[in-house]
């Protein structure tokens, strides 16, 4: 895709969040024009931690149709996406459009902290 689209920069991203009882966790690959980022984080309730890391070189954070994966360090975070349709939206901005889609999917996996894995499932 072009970079620009209307005098604008293309942005582009995908987030993903999940929450279950123990551990939060959220993952996004970013980009602005030419520029990438990626971040990542996961909260573990029960034990008070915040593990995280922003990148603006991306390396780590893979997030394809039915799959979150992040290996960064002594963390991995491998969940699968229980994708569907969603829904989606496009409104209008001067002679550009802004599009988004929004799901609420089932999400389980495994990930591993330095603390031990955890099994995760959540929506």
């Amino acid at each position: 895709m072009p970079w620009f689209r209307a005098g604008r920069l293309l942005k582009r991203w995908r987030y993903v969040s999940l929450w279950s009882r123990d551990l939060s966790i959220c993952a996004a690959n970013i980009s602005v024009g030419p520029v990438r980022q990626e971040f990542w984080a996961v909260w573990d309730r029960k034990h008070r931690q915040l593990w995280e890391r922003t990148r603006l070189r991306p390396c780590c954070v893979t997030l394809v149709p039915n799959r979150l994966l992040v290996r960064d360090g002594g963390i991995t975070i491998d969940v699968t996406l229980d994708e569907q349709a969603g829904f989606e939206v496009v409104v209008p901005d001067g002679q550009a459009y802004t599009w988004t889609r929004k799901q609420l999917v089932r999400a389980y996996g495994t990930v591993h902290l330095p603390n031990g894995p955890r099994q995760v499932e959540a929506m």
